[in-house]
Formats: C-alpha cells, sequence, structure tokens
C-alpha cells in the first residue's frame, strides 16, 4: 500500500468515534491543522521545485510524485526531528536523520535524489 498526499484518514483515527461508519477526511481537509510541515526542494540551495509538506507527529508519509528520489533540499521544522526513508512506507532502515535547519546540499551526501518517505517527531 503506497500512501500519497491525496492520503485519505478515517475519522476514527481522529478520536471521532461512533455508532455510525464515519466519513473519511481528506488530507486536503485537514491540511490547516497538520502538526507542522517538512520543506522540500528538488535542488540543492533551497531551488527548484519547492514544497511544505504537511503531516501530523509520527505518522509516515511518502514524499508526492514530484519529488519522490527527486529532493536535493530538505528542512524540518525547528522543534522537529525527521527520519527520512529510502523506500516507500518509512520501510527499513532509515537514510537521513534530520533537524532545523536541514541540509540545503543533499549532493555532497549519499541522500541526494534517493529518499521517498518520511516520520516526524517532536524534539
Amino acid at each position: 500500500m503506497q500512501l500519497k498526499a491525496s492520503l485519505v484518514i478515517p475519522a476514527t483515527a481522529l478520536g471521532f468515534a461512533g455508532t455510525a461508519a464515519a466519513s473519511p477526511i481528506t488530507f486536503e481537509a485537514r491540511e490547516t491543522a497538520m502538526d507542522d510541515y517538512l520543506y522540500v526542494c528538488t535542488d540543492v540551495d533551497w531551488s527548484g521545485i519547492c514544497q511544505n509538506l504537511g503531516f501530523f507527529a509520527g505518522e509516515c508519509y511518502n514524499f508526492p510524485a514530484e519529488f519522490q528520489e527527486d529532493i536535493s533540499s530538505i528542512g524540518p521544522p525547528q522543534g522537529w526531528e525527521c527520519v527520512i526513508y529510502d523506500n516507500y512506507n518509512c520501510d527499513g532502515g532509515y537514510d537521513l536523520y534530520a533537524v532545523y535547519p536541514g541540509n540545503a546540499y543533499l549532493n555532497e551526501t549519499d541522500y541526494n535524489d534517493v529518499l521517498s518517505s518520511f516520520v516526524c517527531t517532536r524534539t
């Protein structure tokens, strides 16, 4: 199963319990309530295609298609640590442990253009 930015999360996962089946809440509908954002760019020095990717603490996210194995700058927000994986679904060993301010020059590391998923937690 591959997670995407258009991820659908059951309302029960958010603590909305009830006897009737809950309607799923889309990623877009929850975006304003995200815990924080991971900043990624396709080129070094925060250039190329860049985007703030919203996340909830402790949940795994696959990078959107335009960033799959194409990230050269990555910056977690202050107060967070992110584990970045080279496999989908945060599977296997992680490749990169990132903290604020991140790394604007992944091209100088083994982590350039190989990252696929991430999970972040508060420090």
